[in-house]
């Protein structure tokens, strides 16, 4: 669900809110890519942050009043590696906390989720700031019994390019 799609990921299809129709390990392992997302881009594991994606994903990112930009491919790797590391040497810290995640849908080989964060800073282990809160949305893959990220967005609530 994108923001203002006007799809209702409350009623209907596998991953309705309360619905039992889904498979539990699945639904675990896919919780676990997500929160090893946040977990991978606070320790700066650039390497083990793309390994949770396919070979083929599609990252998508926005800022508000901006038109996302999507890449992919070695375009994807080459920008955030660099951007990875020019964070990791400004003495910025960030966590980003996941808060909310409903499945949208879930079947045997793929899933759907809608996801709500917060993006938090300390710099120089002296001054803690909230950053924003955040929309993510995921479109996952099961691989080899693996759950990979094939398509990810995501929107911040707000603009804080060359702040904090």
């Amino acid at each position: 669900m994108t923001q203002g799609s006007g799809t209702n990921p409350l009623s209907g299809g596998s991953g309705a809110a309360g619905s039992t129709n889904f498979n539990v390990t699945d639904r675990v392992a896919l919780t676990q890519l997500i929160h090893a997302y946040a977990i991978e881009v606070d320790r700066f594991n650039i390497d083990g942050w793309f390994a949770l994606f396919t070979d083929d994903a599609v990252f998508s990112v926005g800022m508000p009043g901006m038109t996302p930009v999507e890449q992919t491919g070695e375009v994807f790797r080459s920008f955030w590696r660099k951007r990875f590391g020019d964070f990791e040497r400004s003495g910025n810290r960030r966590k980003h906390l996941i808060s909310n995640i409903l499945f949208v849908e879930q079947t045997d080989s793929t899933a759907h989720a809608v996801i709500s964060g917060l993006i938090t800073n300390a710099k120089d282990g002296k001054t803690f700031s909230v950053v924003s809160g955040v929309d993510y949305e995921g479109w996952f893959v099961k691989k080899d019994d693996v759950w990979l990220i094939t398509r990810w967005s995501d929107l911040p609530d707000v603009n804080f390019e060359g702040g904090q």
